[in-house]
């Protein structure tokens, strides 16, 4: 079985004992194909696990939209400086990125709504936004805008305009979520891919661990075997467009207020999704060399970027143990 994104995995069709069996089930949800691979004893209970872990990534995909007007983010706006009661899951998502928002020194921001719709726009015209446009964007845009009380799961907003966008965390947030439904319905043995986003449980039967690929485009393919951490890779490789002759990628520098314009490939591997999503958003953004001073213990990664006509590598000390060679 094959999991066809940026991260992919390799998997026999059946494996394990004629016990436990795996089953993969595919779905789409947050723009994205969803793959879940379930171990089970019997197709059936497989199915019944992998609905309700499908079901709660659809419903994450809900709350955590910045675009649907019944979302609840919606129902933030309009409503500044007064404290808002937020959901566990919007609460929770926003406490891991403005954590890492603080750990990264601010090159994750989970508040740049505004300039996303701006840049988005412009990938989408073909037109790039005018000064006053960007400067009101910015403006509008990130986390100084929040005050988050997590334990009251409360957020104030100093702005009418609500500023939060999840794009960059959703996906991991989405996965590790999924997983621990998994878990806990006695499926700890599965794993869950929401496109680059892959969260891998215990070892499959017989196996030491889940085998991943990882084809980032920038360099040559290769196998990492992992169990019970989540991997996220991100980049442009299929998201960056020209604007007026100009390359426009999809991840925005929190510093400028402006895409990234250099080929950029990150691999981020941590304890859990909503992290390693995050990251690796960051990753892209440091580059390299600020990713060795940047990035924290606690995760392992890979970050490569085109420089001129260089290709520059750098990764954590832990990471090529990571690699498979056989």
């Amino acid at each position: 079985m094959s999991v066809a994104l940026p991260l992919t995995l390799a998997l026999l069709a059946v494996t394990g004992c004629a016990e436990r069996s795996a089953h993969t089930f595919r779905e789409m949800a947050m723009g994205t194909e969803c793959a879940l691979t379930i171990h089970a004893t019997d197709l059936e209970q497989a199915r019944s696990a992998a609905r309700l872990a499908m079901d709660r990534i659809h419903q994450l995909d809900h709350d955590l939209s910045d675009w649907l007007p019944d979302g609840e983010l919606a129902s933030l706006q309009g409503r500044a400086g007064v404290p808002r009661k937020l959901s566990p899951d919007l609460c929770a998502a926003l406490r891991t990125g403005l954590q890492v928002n603080r750990e990264s020194d601010g090159l994750f921001d989970p508040a740049l709504r505004p300039l996303v719709v701006v840049w988005r726009e412009a990938r989408r015209t073909g037109v790039f936004p005018t000064a006053g446009q960007l400067e009101a964007a910015r403006r509008e845009s990130g986390c100084r805008h929040l005050q988050l009380d997590s334990s009251a799961c409360q957020i104030t907003i100093d702005s009418e305009i609500v500023p939060i966008d999840l794009g960059a965390i959703g996906k991991g947030f989405a996965a590790e979520e999924a997983y621990r439904l998994l878990q806990v319905g006695g499926h700890p043995d599965s794993l869950v891919a929401v496109g680059g986003d892959i969260r891998c449980g215990t070892p499959p039967p017989g196996r030491s661990g889940w085998e991943v690929t990882i084809d980032d485009g920038l360099l040559p393919p290769i196998r990492v075997t992992l169990s019970e951490v989540a991997i996220s890779t991100s980049g442009d490789r299929e998201q960056s467009a020209f604007v007026q002759g100009r390359p426009v990628g999809h991840i925005i520098d929190p510093r400028t207020g402006n895409p990234l314009n250099r080929p950029t490939a990150v691999t981020v591997i941590a304890a859990d999704g909503a992290t390693a999503d995050a990251w690796a958003s960051a990753l892209c953004v440091a580059g390299p060399e600020y990713a060795r001073t940047l990035a924290p213990n606690c995760i392992r990664w890979r970050v490569t970027a085109v420089q001129g006509a260089d290709r520059v590598t750098a990764t954590s000390p832990e990471f090529p143990a990571w690699i498979n060679h056989d």
